[in-house]
């Protein structure tokens, strides 16, 4: 998120930045379907992406080493 952006503008930013996650791990790592994602959140109450990434692998997708780089792909480091 940007420096000097204002509320409104940075809880857009991190909702796209949470879009782009999964867009690509549905992509690149969960062979370009959601319905396992779709089937973990039909089962699980789930507030944050990192409660969804934590319960991935009960659904048996990946949250290994190249699902986590897709993370810091697309993390912001301050």
């Amino acid at each position: 998120m940007g420096p000097g952006l204002g509320g409104e503008q940075q809880a857009l930013e991190g909702h796209q930045r949470v879009r782009d996650h999964l867009l690509e791990l549905w992509r690149n790592r969960d062979g370009g379907t959601w319905s396992c994602t779709i089937a973990l959140l039909s089962t699980h109450h789930v507030s944050t992406f990192r409660q969804y990434f934590t319960l991935r692998s009960t659904a048996n997708l990946d949250t290994g080493g190249k699902a986590r780089q897709i993370l810091r792909n697309h993390t912001i480091n301050y």
